[in-house]
Protein backbone atom coordinates (compact mmCIF):
# COMPACT_ATOMS: atom_id res chain seq x y z
CA UNK A 1 0.00 0.00 0.00
CA UNK A 2 1.04 3.48 -0.72
CA UNK A 3 2.29 5.53 1.91
CA UNK A 4 0.21 8.50 1.18
CA UNK A 5 -3.11 8.35 -0.13
CA UNK A 6 -2.44 9.64 -3.60
CA UNK A 7 -6.32 9.79 -5.20
CA UNK A 8 -7.13 13.32 -6.75
CA UNK A 9 -10.52 14.68 -7.63
CA UNK A 10 -12.08 13.22 -11.05
CA UNK A 11 -13.51 16.88 -11.77
CA UNK A 12 -11.91 20.11 -10.89
CA UNK A 13 -14.01 22.87 -9.41
CA UNK A 14 -13.65 25.99 -11.72
CA UNK A 15 -14.63 28.44 -8.93
CA UNK A 16 -12.17 27.05 -6.27
CA UNK A 17 -12.80 28.37 -2.67
CA UNK A 18 -12.28 31.73 -1.53
CA UNK A 19 -12.44 31.32 2.39
CA UNK A 20 -10.00 29.48 4.19
CA UNK A 21 -12.35 27.26 6.13
CA UNK A 22 -14.31 26.18 2.26
CA UNK A 23 -10.86 25.27 1.41
CA UNK A 24 -10.04 23.37 3.94
CA UNK A 25 -13.04 20.97 3.43
CA UNK A 26 -12.56 20.95 -0.02
CA UNK A 27 -9.27 19.50 -0.15
CA UNK A 28 -8.20 15.52 0.32
CA UNK A 29 -7.48 14.66 3.74
CA UNK A 30 -4.25 13.62 2.32
CA UNK A 31 -3.60 17.55 1.64
CA UNK A 32 -5.54 19.04 4.31
CA UNK A 33 -2.31 18.95 6.44
CA UNK A 34 0.18 20.83 4.01
CA UNK A 35 -2.82 23.35 2.91
CA UNK A 36 -3.36 24.20 6.70
CA UNK A 37 0.39 24.96 7.37
CA UNK A 38 0.04 27.06 4.32
CA UNK A 39 -2.74 29.88 5.92
CA UNK A 40 -1.70 32.90 7.52
CA UNK A 41 -2.34 33.24 11.40
CA UNK A 42 -6.23 34.28 11.15
CA UNK A 43 -7.04 32.13 8.66
CA UNK A 44 -5.42 29.01 10.83
CA UNK A 45 -7.19 30.43 13.80
CA UNK A 46 -10.57 30.44 11.98
CA UNK A 47 -10.16 26.86 10.82
CA UNK A 48 -9.32 25.68 14.59
CA UNK A 49 -12.43 27.19 15.52
CA UNK A 50 -14.60 25.39 13.04
CA UNK A 51 -12.81 22.03 13.69
CA UNK A 52 -13.44 23.00 17.65
CA UNK A 53 -17.33 23.06 16.58
CA UNK A 54 -17.29 19.73 14.96
CA UNK A 55 -16.12 18.17 17.51
CA UNK A 56 -18.65 19.69 19.70
CA UNK A 57 -21.57 18.92 17.75
CA UNK A 58 -20.04 15.14 17.69
CA UNK A 59 -20.00 14.71 21.19
CA UNK A 60 -23.54 15.81 21.44
CA UNK A 61 -24.78 14.04 19.01
CA UNK A 62 -23.17 11.01 20.28
CA UNK A 63 -25.53 10.61 23.24
CA UNK A 64 -28.30 12.32 21.45
CA UNK A 65 -31.82 10.58 20.63
CA UNK A 66 -34.06 11.48 18.34
CA UNK A 67 -36.73 10.50 20.72
CA UNK A 68 -36.91 8.77 24.23
CA UNK A 69 -38.11 4.93 22.55
CA UNK A 70 -34.89 5.07 20.70
CA UNK A 71 -32.88 2.37 21.54
CA UNK A 72 -29.24 3.73 20.34
CA UNK A 73 -28.26 7.62 19.92
CA UNK A 74 -28.42 8.92 16.97
CA UNK A 75 -24.16 9.36 16.11
CA UNK A 76 -24.34 5.06 17.00
CA UNK A 77 -26.62 4.48 14.17
CA UNK A 78 -24.48 6.27 11.58
CA UNK A 79 -21.36 4.57 12.71
CA UNK A 80 -23.27 1.17 12.87
CA UNK A 81 -24.59 1.78 8.76
CA UNK A 82 -20.74 3.23 8.16
CA UNK A 83 -19.13 -0.09 9.66
CA UNK A 84 -21.57 -2.25 7.76
CA UNK A 85 -20.91 -0.31 4.50
CA UNK A 86 -17.34 -0.61 4.85
CA UNK A 87 -17.46 -4.33 5.45
CA UNK A 88 -19.67 -4.22 2.18
CA UNK A 89 -17.20 -2.47 -0.07
CA UNK A 90 -14.15 -5.21 1.48
CA UNK A 91 -16.50 -8.33 0.51
CA UNK A 92 -16.93 -6.81 -2.98
CA UNK A 93 -13.39 -5.84 -3.56
CA UNK A 94 -11.79 -8.76 -5.05
CA UNK A 95 -14.78 -9.51 -7.42
CA UNK A 96 -14.80 -6.00 -8.83
CA UNK A 97 -11.12 -5.45 -8.64
CA UNK A 98 -10.96 -8.79 -10.53
CA UNK A 99 -13.75 -7.32 -13.59
CA UNK A 100 -11.67 -3.96 -13.95
CA UNK A 101 -9.09 -6.01 -15.42
CA UNK A 102 -10.58 -8.09 -17.36
CA UNK A 103 -12.02 -4.76 -19.09
CA UNK A 104 -9.34 -2.75 -18.87
CA UNK A 105 -7.33 -4.13 -22.22
CA UNK A 106 -10.81 -3.57 -24.46
CA UNK A 107 -11.15 -0.13 -23.01
CA UNK A 108 -10.05 1.72 -26.15
CA UNK A 109 -11.74 5.08 -25.69
CA UNK A 110 -10.20 8.21 -23.86
CA UNK A 111 -12.77 8.67 -20.73
CA UNK A 112 -13.26 4.66 -20.12
CA UNK A 113 -9.58 3.67 -19.58
CA UNK A 114 -8.87 6.59 -17.11
CA UNK A 115 -11.88 5.73 -15.10
CA UNK A 116 -10.94 2.22 -14.82
CA UNK A 117 -7.40 2.67 -13.89
CA UNK A 118 -8.82 5.16 -10.90
CA UNK A 119 -11.37 2.52 -9.59
CA UNK A 120 -8.68 -0.02 -9.70
CA UNK A 121 -6.37 2.43 -7.73
CA UNK A 122 -8.87 3.28 -5.14
CA UNK A 123 -9.99 -0.20 -4.70
CA UNK A 124 -6.35 -1.39 -4.07
CA UNK A 125 -6.49 0.66 -1.04
CA UNK A 126 -9.68 -0.55 0.11
CA UNK A 127 -8.55 -3.69 0.28
CA UNK A 128 -5.80 -2.63 2.80
CA UNK A 129 -8.72 -0.77 4.79
CA UNK A 130 -8.17 -3.48 7.99
CA UNK A 131 -4.44 -3.29 8.20
CA UNK A 132 -2.69 -1.54 10.86
CA UNK A 133 -0.55 0.08 7.57
CA UNK A 134 -3.30 2.18 6.94
CA UNK A 135 -4.91 2.81 9.99
CA UNK A 136 -1.73 4.50 10.84
CA UNK A 137 -2.39 6.14 8.10
CA UNK A 138 -5.99 7.68 8.88
CA UNK A 139 -4.12 8.77 12.42
CA UNK A 140 -1.67 10.58 10.45
CA UNK A 141 -4.12 12.77 8.36
CA UNK A 142 -6.34 13.27 11.33
CA UNK A 143 -6.34 16.82 12.24
CA UNK A 144 -5.48 16.65 15.71
CA UNK A 145 -1.81 15.41 14.13
CA UNK A 146 -1.52 18.31 12.81
CA UNK A 147 -3.25 20.92 14.06
CA UNK A 148 -2.45 22.23 17.84
CA UNK A 149 -5.02 24.03 20.33
CA UNK A 150 -8.35 22.30 19.21
CA UNK A 151 -8.68 20.79 22.82
CA UNK A 152 -9.33 24.17 24.42
CA UNK A 153 -12.02 26.12 23.20
CA UNK A 154 -10.66 30.25 22.91
CA UNK A 155 -13.30 32.66 24.59
CA UNK A 156 -12.10 35.60 22.12
CA UNK A 157 -13.21 33.46 18.87
CA UNK A 158 -15.49 30.42 19.43
CA UNK A 159 -19.18 30.77 19.80
CA UNK A 160 -20.96 30.62 23.00
CA UNK A 161 -22.38 26.82 23.01
CA UNK A 162 -25.01 27.45 25.32
CA UNK A 163 -26.47 30.39 22.62
CA UNK A 164 -28.85 28.91 20.29
CA UNK A 165 -27.23 30.61 17.36
CA UNK A 166 -24.01 29.01 18.58
CA UNK A 167 -22.41 27.94 14.60
CA UNK A 168 -24.81 30.49 12.69
CA UNK A 169 -22.56 32.66 10.71
CA UNK A 170 -24.09 35.98 8.53
CA UNK A 171 -22.93 36.45 4.96
CA UNK A 172 -21.26 40.08 3.99
CA UNK A 173 -20.88 41.61 0.79
CA UNK A 174 -19.97 45.49 0.42
CA UNK A 175 -19.94 47.24 -2.92
CA UNK A 176 -17.84 50.44 -3.65
CA UNK A 177 -18.31 53.63 -5.36
CA UNK A 178 -16.85 53.19 -8.70
CA UNK A 179 -15.05 50.34 -7.27
CA UNK A 180 -17.80 47.07 -7.77
CA UNK A 181 -17.24 44.47 -5.31
CA UNK A 182 -15.09 45.00 -2.34
CA UNK A 183 -13.89 42.98 0.48
CA UNK A 184 -14.44 44.47 3.81
CA UNK A 185 -11.37 45.01 5.75
CA UNK A 186 -13.14 43.98 9.16
CA UNK A 187 -10.96 41.82 12.29
CA UNK A 188 -14.12 39.69 12.69
CA UNK A 189 -14.90 38.89 8.96
CA UNK A 190 -13.20 36.09 7.03
CA UNK A 191 -13.17 35.43 3.79
CA UNK A 192 -13.08 36.97 0.32
CA UNK A 193 -15.97 39.35 -1.56
CA UNK A 194 -18.66 37.83 -2.64
CA UNK A 195 -17.88 34.49 -0.14
CA UNK A 196 -17.15 37.38 2.93
CA UNK A 197 -18.43 35.62 6.43
CA UNK A 198 -19.15 36.59 9.73
CA UNK A 199 -20.33 34.63 13.00
CA UNK A 200 -23.87 35.78 13.97
CA UNK A 201 -23.00 36.38 17.75
CA UNK A 202 -20.48 38.78 17.05
CA UNK A 203 -22.62 40.32 14.43
CA UNK A 204 -25.44 40.67 16.20
CA UNK A 205 -24.07 40.78 19.48
CA UNK A 206 -20.68 42.13 19.76
CA UNK A 207 -21.87 46.38 20.14
CA UNK A 208 -18.82 47.17 20.27
CA UNK A 209 -17.44 45.98 16.96
CA UNK A 210 -20.14 44.74 14.17
CA UNK A 211 -19.83 46.00 10.96
CA UNK A 212 -23.43 46.67 11.19
CA UNK A 213 -23.16 49.60 12.88
CA UNK A 214 -24.52 52.84 10.89
CA UNK A 215 -21.69 54.80 10.09
CA UNK A 216 -21.39 58.02 7.74
CA UNK A 217 -19.69 56.39 4.93
CA UNK A 218 -21.31 57.18 1.75
CA UNK A 219 -19.05 55.41 -0.45
CA UNK A 220 -20.10 51.95 0.15
CA UNK A 221 -22.82 49.52 0.09
CA UNK A 222 -22.55 46.89 2.95
CA UNK A 223 -24.99 43.89 2.32
CA UNK A 224 -25.78 41.36 5.31
CA UNK A 225 -27.39 37.59 4.66
CA UNK A 226 -29.22 35.83 7.57
CA UNK A 227 -29.08 32.52 6.79
CA UNK A 228 -32.49 31.61 8.56
CA UNK A 229 -35.61 32.48 9.18
CA UNK A 230 -35.32 34.22 12.69
CA UNK A 231 -37.53 37.32 13.04
CA UNK A 232 -35.35 37.71 16.65
CA UNK A 233 -32.22 38.32 14.54
CA UNK A 234 -33.65 40.56 11.69
CA UNK A 235 -35.39 42.69 14.99
CA UNK A 236 -32.13 42.61 16.43
CA UNK A 237 -29.86 43.79 13.32
CA UNK A 238 -31.87 46.46 13.02
CA UNK A 239 -31.11 47.64 16.83
CA UNK A 240 -27.55 47.16 15.93
CA UNK A 241 -27.50 48.88 12.49
CA UNK A 242 -28.88 52.17 15.08
CA UNK A 243 -26.85 51.13 17.80
CA UNK A 244 -30.07 50.58 20.52
CA UNK A 245 -30.78 48.92 23.07
CA UNK A 246 -34.60 47.27 23.55
CA UNK A 247 -36.40 44.40 23.04
CA UNK A 248 -38.22 44.73 19.81
CA UNK A 249 -39.28 41.75 19.81
CA UNK A 250 -41.11 42.17 23.33
CA UNK A 251 -42.97 45.30 21.14
CA UNK A 252 -44.13 42.46 18.25
CA UNK A 253 -45.77 39.81 20.72
CA UNK A 254 -47.72 42.73 22.65
CA UNK A 255 -48.92 43.63 18.87
CA UNK A 256 -49.87 40.43 17.90
CA UNK A 257 -52.06 40.20 21.51
CA UNK A 258 -53.25 43.49 20.89
CA UNK A 259 -51.84 44.85 24.26
CA UNK A 260 -49.50 47.19 23.02
CA UNK A 261 -50.09 50.95 23.45
CA UNK A 262 -47.03 53.68 22.96
CA UNK A 263 -46.71 55.97 25.43
CA UNK A 264 -46.78 59.44 24.37
CA UNK A 265 -43.75 60.64 26.99
CA UNK A 266 -41.74 57.62 25.76
CA UNK A 267 -39.17 58.62 23.01
CA UNK A 268 -40.22 55.91 19.93
CA UNK A 269 -36.78 54.23 19.35
CA UNK A 270 -35.69 54.09 15.39
CA UNK A 271 -35.98 50.46 15.72
CA UNK A 272 -39.49 50.57 16.63
CA UNK A 273 -40.37 53.49 13.71
CA UNK A 274 -38.88 50.62 11.42
CA UNK A 275 -40.85 47.43 12.74
CA UNK A 276 -44.00 49.66 14.12
CA UNK A 277 -46.95 47.87 13.15
CA UNK A 278 -48.27 49.52 10.06
CA UNK A 279 -45.02 49.30 8.02
CA UNK A 280 -44.54 45.31 9.12
CA UNK A 281 -48.06 43.52 10.74
CA UNK A 282 -50.17 44.57 8.80
CA UNK A 283 -48.54 44.15 5.68
CA UNK A 284 -48.95 40.21 6.83
CA UNK A 285 -51.44 38.16 4.84
CA UNK A 286 -52.33 34.51 6.72
CA UNK A 287 -50.59 35.26 10.08
CA UNK A 288 -51.64 34.18 13.82
CA UNK A 289 -55.03 35.79 13.27
CA UNK A 290 -55.98 33.34 9.95
CA UNK A 291 -54.01 30.00 11.31
CA UNK A 292 -53.51 29.33 8.03
CA UNK A 293 -50.55 26.80 7.08
CA UNK A 294 -46.94 28.39 6.91
CA UNK A 295 -46.32 27.78 2.58
CA UNK A 296 -49.93 30.31 1.96
CA UNK A 297 -48.60 33.05 4.06
CA UNK A 298 -47.18 36.25 2.39
CA UNK A 299 -46.32 39.99 2.15
CA UNK A 300 -48.62 42.35 1.03
CA UNK A 301 -46.66 44.05 -1.69
CA UNK A 302 -45.83 47.94 -0.23
CA UNK A 303 -43.42 50.55 -0.37
CA UNK A 304 -43.10 53.70 2.30
CA UNK A 305 -40.35 56.53 3.35
CA UNK A 306 -39.44 57.24 7.20
CA UNK A 307 -37.18 59.59 7.81
CA UNK A 308 -34.17 58.46 8.82
CA UNK A 309 -32.55 59.47 12.30
CA UNK A 310 -30.43 62.85 12.59
CA UNK A 311 -26.84 62.44 12.90
CA UNK A 312 -25.20 63.89 16.31
CA UNK A 313 -21.97 66.05 15.35
CA UNK A 314 -18.49 64.78 17.29
CA UNK A 315 -15.25 65.81 17.32
CA UNK A 316 -12.18 63.56 16.33
CA UNK A 317 -11.71 62.56 19.80
CA UNK A 318 -15.69 61.25 20.07
CA UNK A 319 -16.94 64.51 22.18
CA UNK A 320 -19.57 66.96 20.81
CA UNK A 321 -18.16 69.78 18.90
CA UNK A 322 -17.60 73.05 21.92
CA UNK A 323 -18.50 75.29 18.09
CA UNK A 324 -21.97 73.58 18.09
CA UNK A 325 -22.43 73.36 21.62
CA UNK A 326 -21.95 77.17 22.23
CA UNK A 327 -24.47 77.83 18.88
CA UNK A 328 -27.43 75.03 20.59
CA UNK A 329 -26.70 72.79 17.32
CA UNK A 330 -26.14 69.52 18.38
CA UNK A 331 -27.50 67.68 15.64
CA UNK A 332 -27.32 68.09 11.28
CA UNK A 333 -29.70 66.25 9.57
CA UNK A 334 -31.15 66.26 5.61
CA UNK A 335 -34.55 66.61 4.13
CA UNK A 336 -33.37 63.86 1.49
CA UNK A 337 -32.10 61.28 3.97
CA UNK A 338 -34.86 58.58 4.63
CA UNK A 339 -35.45 55.34 5.28
CA UNK A 340 -37.15 53.22 2.50
CA UNK A 341 -39.19 49.87 3.91
CA UNK A 342 -39.90 47.68 1.30
CA UNK A 343 -42.22 45.03 0.87
CA UNK A 344 -41.96 42.17 -1.99
CA UNK A 345 -44.33 39.51 -2.17
CA UNK A 346 -44.30 36.66 -4.40
CA UNK A 347 -47.18 34.48 -3.22
CA UNK A 348 -48.33 31.92 -2.96
CA UNK A 349 -44.60 31.14 -1.81
CA UNK A 350 -43.34 31.63 1.56
CA UNK A 351 -42.19 35.22 1.92
CA UNK A 352 -40.57 36.82 4.97
CA UNK A 353 -38.90 40.04 5.77
CA UNK A 354 -35.13 41.01 4.42
CA UNK A 355 -33.28 44.44 5.19
CA UNK A 356 -31.02 45.79 2.94
CA UNK A 357 -30.14 49.72 2.98
CA UNK A 358 -29.97 52.35 0.04
CA UNK A 359 -27.51 55.40 0.57
CA UNK A 360 -30.25 56.99 1.91
CA UNK A 361 -30.98 54.37 4.65
CA UNK A 362 -32.57 50.96 5.25
CA UNK A 363 -34.63 49.07 2.87
CA UNK A 364 -36.75 45.78 4.03
CA UNK A 365 -38.09 43.33 2.19
CA UNK A 366 -39.58 39.27 1.73
CA UNK A 367 -38.00 37.11 0.23
CA UNK A 368 -39.42 34.14 -1.38
CA UNK A 369 -36.56 31.35 -1.29
CA UNK A 370 -36.85 30.69 2.85
CA UNK A 371 -34.11 32.63 4.26
CA UNK A 372 -34.05 35.84 5.82
CA UNK A 373 -31.77 39.05 5.23
CA UNK A 374 -29.95 41.34 6.53
CA UNK A 375 -28.38 44.57 5.06
CA UNK A 376 -27.27 48.01 6.11
CA UNK A 377 -25.28 50.74 4.02
CA UNK A 378 -23.05 53.40 5.14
Amino acid sequence: MQSVYSIQDAYVDPVPPTDAWASFLAARFSQRAELYESFPGPEKELVRKELRRVRYLREYFSTHKLSPQDRLPLATWLEKAHSEWRERAISSCKDTLAAIERELPRAETKTRRPLLLRNRTILGQVEQWQSNQYLDLQRAMSPGSYVSGLEAADDSVDDDPRKSDYGYNGWVIVFGEGEGGVTLDHPDCHGKFPHQKIAMQKLLYDKANTPLKRTKDRKHLRYFHLQANNMKWVEDAVSRYYNEEGDPDRHRRLHQRRLYHHSSSKRESNTEKLLKRELWHCQERGGSDTHLPPHSRQIRPRCALVPSPVWEDHNVNGEEDSTNQQSGAFFRSSSSSQDIVLFVGQPPRTSLPVYTNTNHGLRRCPTSTGKSKSGSSA
